[in-house]
């Protein structure tokens, strides 16, 4: 989400104009993908209409500035590139390639946009596993396809893998050379979400049912047996409302 704000700020795009810009951005490459198979014009257009003006897009918080506003079309971007490459699979590679840097970039990007994109994982794989053996299955017995192309297709299908590889190496990367950690985030990487772990796990005497992930309570007894914990400045722990996954962005803050 910082690098969409940075690259808006950049090329002096106002946020709901930048916005506006992925929507129509992943209306036109969903409707476009689906061209081998809906072959009618004014079909797609119709297409490209219903998700240009999808609810979706447009209440609640994907109306504001926030990670969340960017995921119905990052998504859909996303699955236009893989449903697209699926379709063309036995098109020449000069047809294929742009949809597989669409995968490319827009992957990588996703899956560091929340803590919790690992859900996608499994469509992707699949995809690319379908459109692999599909490939290989029609043209078993053409032999005048070289294993050039072979390569080329497996290697677009793979694209979207890549790009979530070369995404997670230039984060660590750069959070190496800014912090001395190499990882993509500190939520669920790092001794920071150990720690975490740890709090949300203190018996605080308190309900099962609690809406309190880390209560002062279960910080007080972690400062008892932590020196570590007890020597931290926690003024902006306490600051922060501990209801629900607030006191994970407390201890964070």
């Amino acid at each position: 989400y910082p690098i969409f704000v940075t690259v808006l700020f950049f090329t002096r795009i106002p946020y709901p104009v930048g916005l506006f810009l992925l929507v129509v951005l992943s209306a036109v490459l969903f409707a476009r993908s689906l061209k081998p198979v809906v072959k009618n014009d004014w079909l797609r257009k119709l297409i490209f209409l219903f998700i240009l003006f999808n609810p979706v897009g447009m209440g609640g918080e994907m109306a504001y500035p926030y990670r969340n506003a960017l995921m119905p079309m990052v998504v859909l971007i996303i699955m236009s590139a893989i449903l697209a490459v699926y379709l063309r699979r036995g098109a020449r590679i000069k047809k294929l390639l742009p949809w597989g840097l669409v995968g490319l970039i827009f992957t990588g990007f996703f899956w560091n946009l929340r803590e919790d994109s690992i859900w996608f994982l499994p469509f992707i794989l699949v995809a690319a596993l379908i459109t692999i053996l599909h490939f290989f299955i029609e043209h078993k017995k053409d032999k005048q396809i070289s294993w050039k192309k072979k390569a080329a297709v497996c290697f677009i299908a793979l694209m979207p893998l890549v790009s979530i590889f070369i995404w997670n190496t230039g984060i660590s990367v750069a959070n190496n050379n800014t912090y001395g950690i190499y990882t993509t985030q500190d939520r669920t990487k790092t001794y920071s979400a150990k720690a975490l772990g740890s709090l949300i796990r203190i018996d605080d005497g308190a309900d099962l049912e609690s809406d309190y992930w880390v209560s002062d309570e279960a910080l007080k007894l972690a400062k008892e047996v932590s020196p570590t914990l007890a020597g931290l400045n926690l003024k902006p722990f306490d600051d922060w409302s501990k209801v629900a996954d607030y006191s994970i962005w407390a201890f964070r803050d």
